[in-house]
């Protein structure tokens, strides 16, 4: 070792020995924030327990890789500031008295010796006390009297309202061309013919008689008779 690192290192002790830090207050239960920032170029940073050390920050509770957290102690620590614009602040929540004491933030630069180093000093006090107001409150005297209600029956006797929606009658109409026929009957013409009457008249039948007339006996022919007729009525007899 270099005697001029011992000597470095002697003087960083003896400073802190003297040195006060920044004083961070804070209340037991509730949330209390350690301020740190830095500008330039974004680069890596960590917050650790008790003051910083020559190198990195002794006991680790948080890292950034310069744009996101990529460590985490416990869920308590939150760095909720915009850590790619240099707002590094360290957030504890739900703080308790435990959580008193010295806190580093290291942010790394190039360099021998260029790393920006913070120590704060938390403090954390008791929450108030809580107040318990007692209070009596006496409740008034409050006298009661019962009348027996009156019922009073009032029976309205409404006629039922009987709605009858008759649709208007739908006529229908089929109009039919009257057809007209003419049947024309031949008169009829009666003819009643009588019979015709027949008028029988018995006219006298005369038998004419021949007397035969002897001729000489012809050896050649025989005597031919006369011939006789009757006469049918209306027929008369010529001679």
């Amino acid at each position: 070792m270099h005697p001029w690192v011992a000597i470095l290192g002697l003087i960083l002790l003896l400073t802190d020995g003297v040195t006060s830090y920044p004083r961070v207050t804070g209340v037991e239960g509730q949330s209390v924030r350690l301020p740190c920032t830095y500008g330039g170029e974004v680069t890596s940073m960590c917050w650790g327990q008790g003051a910083c050390p020559l190198t990195h920050c002794g006991s680790d509770i948080i890292w950034t890789n310069g744009y996101s957290v990529t460590f985490q102690k416990d869920k308590r620590y939150k760095l909720n500031g915009n850590i790619g614009e240099g707002d590094v602040s360290l957030t504890i929540e739900n703080a308790t008295q435990a959580d008193s004491g010295l806190y580093c933030c290291r942010v790394e630069k190039r360099g021998w010796f260029n790393d920006i180093k913070i120590t704060l000093d938390l403090s954390i006090k008791p929450a108030p006390p809580t107040t318990t107001v007692m209070t009596t409150i006496t409740p008034p005297m409050i006298t009661a009297t019962t009348t027996p209600p009156t019922t009073t029956t009032t029976t309205t006797t409404t006629p039922p309202t009987t709605t009858t929606n008759t649709p208007p009658p739908t006529t229908t109409t089929n109009t039919t061309p009257s057809t007209t026929i003419t049947i024309t009957t031949p008169p009829t013409t009666t003819t009643t013919t009588p019979p015709p009457m027949t008028t029988t008249t018995a006219l006298p039948t005369t038998m004419v008689t021949t007397a035969p007339t002897t001729t000489r006996a012809s050896t050649s022919a025989l005597p031919v008779p006369a011939p006789t007729e009757n006469l049918q009525p209306g027929k008369q007899m010529c001679f």
